[in-house]
């Protein structure tokens, strides 16, 4: 098994730990070969579950996710992992040829290339970093506006906004917010894959 392991395996690993993620391996392999590879992985031995049928990983799974709170995303390729696919919160399936495992996963990875999958753990983690900008934003922009023009300023402190400026300062709120949002495109996972690869290979 370890003589199959590919060098982007091992920066997915490593990109995963990095994100703080807890790593967890099933596989229906020999104990021998499962922990080899484990330890080349760097992944605990009490997270390595060798010679494991496809009940057992939907178990193992529902164990992580009822028994120890967990959010589980699971990665397979193969058709005894559609189980565990259903049991886990997420699921990503590396075998697109498969109309079954298609069918259950919530993502597939079609290039081959497992870096995308820390890849939409960090674009995740963009995006919901730019959604409270969004929102941040949003409210610091509009709330004064808001409250000037519907009168609360003016019963407070004797002073109203006008119905065009209030009209001019939500249309360039408009324009603040679609910018922000475009900032998304700055993300390059493809620059951050490359740098995380010369990272992990130090």
């Amino acid at each position: 098994m370890e003589e199959t392991l590919k060098d982007n395996v091992f920066t997915l690993i490593f990109d995963l730990k990095e994100l703080k993620k807890d790593i967890h391996m099933l596989t229906g392999d020999s104990k021998a070969s499962a922990l080899q590879a484990a330890s080349s992985l760097k992944i605990p031995r009490e997270n390595c579950k060798y010679e494991v049928t496809t009940y057992e990983k939907e178990t193992y799974i529902k164990h992580l996710i009822e028994d120890r709170n967990k959010k589980v995303m699971m990665i397979g390729d193969g058709i005894n992992d559609i189980k565990a696919f259903k049991m886990a919160n997420l699921s990503c399936t590396i075998n697109f040829k498969s109309s079954q495992n298609l069918s259950f996963s919530s993502f597939v990875i079609i290039d081959n290339d497992v870096l995308n999958i820390s890849g939409l753990f960090r674009l995740a983690r963009y995006s919901d970093f730019y959604k409270k900008l969004i929102l941040f934003c949003s409210l610091l922009y509009n709330f004064p506006v808001i409250m000037a023009s519907s009168g609360v300023t003016e019963f407070i402190f004797g002073y109203s906004l006008p119905a065009f400026m209030a009209a001019w300062a939500m249309f360039l709120s408009s324009i603040v917010l679609t910018m922000l949002s475009n900032l998304m495109e700055c993300v390059d996972m493809k620059n951050y894959k490359r740098k995380h690869m010369k990272k992990s290979s130090k």
